[in-house]
């Protein structure tokens, strides 16, 4: 990586996509298949609070990354292709997480964990965040990026891949801090310029 993400606090930008993609993090809607992550049925299993972030979050400005087979197509925020290229093209891909405050309604401040995803292409990168902590499940146990280095630090591929985002937290809360050991990921990140 050409920028260092990971230091504690980070601005995570939904303006001006196409031009800071590639030098910070970008709030991003992945769609693969179809399927859009933050979903906002399903992954939330019984938790309004939790699928009020994926109700916000998918209505602030945020660009789109779709993933349609081995065809990669990034928008920025009005919704305009700024780029395409294939999985093919990609040098190496990391996927973590990272840990963020947010806050729950009831009962205060509360940990929020991130996806985020890395593209590096021979010649540029991209710094994407997602919401959806499924999302990084969903891309590490596919075939999306066969033959290609997939760097996984926090070795969540490791993690049961049908859990919900739920399920999910619990095991991040409980286990962050010993995954990140070793690693360049933050215990905790403050991040600037989301709606979170």
């Amino acid at each position: 990586m050409k920028v260092n993400i990971f230091d504690s606090e980070r601005t995570a930008t939904y303006v001006d996509i196409k031009d800071n993609s590639h030098k910070q993090l970008t709030l991003m809607n992945f769609t693969i298949d179809g399927v859009t992550y933050p979903q906002l049925n399903g992954n939330r299993v019984g938790n309004e609070v939790a699928k009020g972030y994926s109700l916000v979050f998918r209505t602030q400005p945020h660009g789109e990354v779709s993933i349609n087979g081995s065809s990669v197509t990034l928008k920025d925020e009005k919704g305009i292709e700024f780029d395409a290229f294939t999985t093919a093209d990609l040098v190496s891909v990391e996927i973590g997480i990272f840990k963020t405050l947010g806050h729950s309604g009831f009962g205060g401040p509360q940990n929020k964990y991130w996806t985020f995803v890395y593209f590096e292409l021979a010649d540029k990168e991209y710094y994407f965040v997602n919401l959806a902590t499924d999302l990084s499940l969903k891309l590490l146990n596919s075939d999306l990026f066969n033959g290609i280095k997939v760097v996984d630090s926090l070795n969540l591929k490791a993690i049961e891949g049908s859990l919900n985002e739920l399920e999910l937290t619990k095991i991040f809360n409980a286990q962050y801090e010993q995954m990140i050991v070793g690693t360049e990921y933050p215990k905790f990140m403050k991040m600037l310029g989301t709606a979170m």
